[in-house]
């Protein structure tokens, strides 16, 4: 896996950046995305752009693997943190059914193909 990622928080700042680079396969993004959640709930914060755009390798999503995905990650956002997923427009789903599973789940998260949009939507949370 040839990967960069990058990841910036600070403990006065609201929002933790995390942006997943690189060819993988599905299994190692959803792992290493999970990690990076788990990773800012553990620090209490409670807000996060997660910029996947850059990343490649794999499919759009089928309705079982965002099933999968939402699990996965509502698990590690342990009912902390609200993510805000940044990806392609091909990857959004036009029924939201990922986030509605997430909400179902306790995670308050949103999905937009535009970083500002994305972090706009972040500010606005309360």
């Amino acid at each position: 896996m040839n990967q960069i990622e990058y990841m910036d928080f600070k403990p006065d700042q609201p929002i933790a950046v995390y942006r997943l680079v690189g060819e993988m396969p599905l299994e190692a993004g959803m792992r290493r995305v999970g990690e990076m959640i788990a990773i800012v709930a553990g620090l209490r914060i409670t807000r996060m752009l997660m910029d996947i755009t850059g990343s490649s390798g794999y499919d759009i999503p089928t309705l079982a693997t965002r099933a999968a995905l939402m699990r996965h990650w509502a698990a590690a956002a342990g009912g902390i943190v609200r993510p805000a997923f940044v990806c392609a427009p091909e990857f959004i789903d036009p029924e939201r059914f990922g986030l509605i599973l997430a909400a179902q789940l306790g995670m308050v998260a949103n999905v937009f193909d535009d970083e500002s949009d994305a972090l706009e939507w972040l500010r606005l949370l309360p």
